[in-house]
């Protein structure tokens, strides 16, 4: 009987294959969802794919973020997102930041400023990572996205 457990604890062991990291599939959606009072808020969206036969959740957010070469802020959010296996699964993540952050320039702010308003973009930068966890085992998923957002 011993035996025949142990046999069948191998057996199902051996089956399993090793659990790996959720993969970013798209970065993207970004877009000014709100200007008003010299405030500016961005939303973005990060859609990754977990390729697991088991879920998991998504605890922590920690991502830097720049405008047109300034960093402007951390997104730093707390989550409890469900992670379905083998499925896709959204991350939202969003920033407000005072307007006079996208338009720095170091040697002439008003150059900086300018810039901005004529070219109606900001090139964005997100550098951060995103914990998951997957059965119990934690993973560090990295972040390193760049996208140019239009101001409407």
């Amino acid at each position: 009987m011993q035996n025949s457990l142990f046999f069948l604890l191998l057996l199902s062991l051996s089956s399993c294959s090793k659990l790996q990291e959720p993969i970013l599939k798209n970065f993207g959606k970004i877009e000014v969802s709100e200007i008003k009072g010299g405030i500016v808020t961005v939303a973005a969206e990060a859609l990754y794919e977990n390729p697991n036969s088991i879920g998991g959740r998504l605890n922590k957010v920690v991502i830097d973020v720049w405008a047109n070469d300034n960093k402007i802020g951390q997104i730093d959010q707390d989550m409890d997102l469900k992670i379905e296996p083998n499925s896709e699964f959204s991350v939202p993540l969003v920033i407000t930041f005072p307007i006079s952050e996208i338009t720095k320039d170091q040697s002439n702010l008003l150059g900086g400023l300018l810039r901005a308003v004529l070219n109606k973009k900001v090139d964005m930068e997100y550098k951060g990572i995103l914990r998951v966890r997957l059965a119990g085992i934690p993973f560090k998923l990295t972040i390193d996205q760049e996208e140019e957002v239009l101001i409407k």
